[in-house]
């Protein structure tokens, strides 16, 4: 006979319902392969079906000085689109763009090859902030690097800020109705109908160096960060640009670093 039981519960494992509460759940079809305890977001190019999150847009500034003549400037666009469940990354290295005429019209001849690159959707310069902005097609990621200005008198420098026009729609919840795949982990498969959480507690695990403390916001990562840290996991900050805010989530209790731990959404 069991007299006495303790106050401190396992922490369980993600996706497991967190709370005693009925949550309140949807399922949407999956557009690519989705692990349990994730963050999804609903795909912009059909409501019917969910993905895991991606960065859609990037501003690309240029600092120190603004481009004059004899600059000349190079970079890459990489697009990640979904084929069949797969996530497929092209990468595109611009032509040189010799400055012409003006600081602003040379960032527009910049901003005029990136939106020539198939997956944007625009690209857009403002020569009075001295930056573009890169949208991406919808369900696309974008990702702008290895700008470089040479020749001249003087070189600006490039930066990036990502951000994500993603809308999280909830959790993929765990479920013992799915078999395990090659890896020995159980996912929904393309297609399958995802189980996700829009209110209630659900067990999440919080990202490797980000151990999130009791009635901390919620940030849900949209660029993967590499070994645990992947695209839909949880964690304290944004990690500078590459995780989002979810401002209908919580964490009710601190989690450690690399733990499973509940998170509260109450999204409408």
């Amino acid at each position: 006979m069991q007299l006495s039981y303790s106050s401190d519960m396992s922490a369980g494992f993600p996706g497991q319902l967190a709370g005693i509460a009925p949550p309140r759940t949807m399922s949407k079809a999956a557009l690519e392969p989705i692990g349990f305890g994730l963050a999804v977001v609903q795909s912009q190019a059909d409501s019917d079906k969910c993905r895991l999150p991606m960065c859609n847009q990037v501003v690309l500034t240029i600092t120190t000085h603004d481009l004059e003549a004899s600059n000349s400037t190079v970079g890459k666009v990489t697009v990640t689109s979904i084929v069949d469940g797969v996530r497929i990354e092209v990468e595109t290295t611009l032509t040189a763009t010799v400055y012409a005429t003006s600081h602003a019209a040379t960032l527009a001849a910049i901003a005029t090859k990136i939106a020539a690159v198939d997956g944007i959707a625009s690209a857009t310069a403002d020569g009075t902030n001295d930056l573009i902005t890169v949208v991406a097609d919808p369900d696309v990621d974008v990702e702008l690097s290895d700008f470089v200005t040479t020749l001249g008198s003087n070189q600006g420098t490039w930066t990036y800020t990502r951000s994500s026009t993603d809308k999280v729609i909830g959790v993929s919840l765990h479920t013992h109705a799915l078999e395990m795949d090659a890896a020995n982990e159980a996912i929904y498969p393309l297609n399958k109908a995802v189980s996700v959480l829009r209110a209630g507690s659900v067990n999440v695990k919080a990202e490797a160096s980000s151990g999130p403390s009791a009635g901390g916001s919620v940030y849900v990562r949209f660029r993967d960060g590499g070994a645990g840290k992947p695209v839909g996991g949880f964690r304290k900050d944004a990690d500078t640009d590459k995780a989002m805010l979810v401002s209908a989530a919580v964490f009710p209790s601190a989690i450690a670093s690399a733990a499973v731990g509940a998170v509260d959404f109450n999204l409408p």
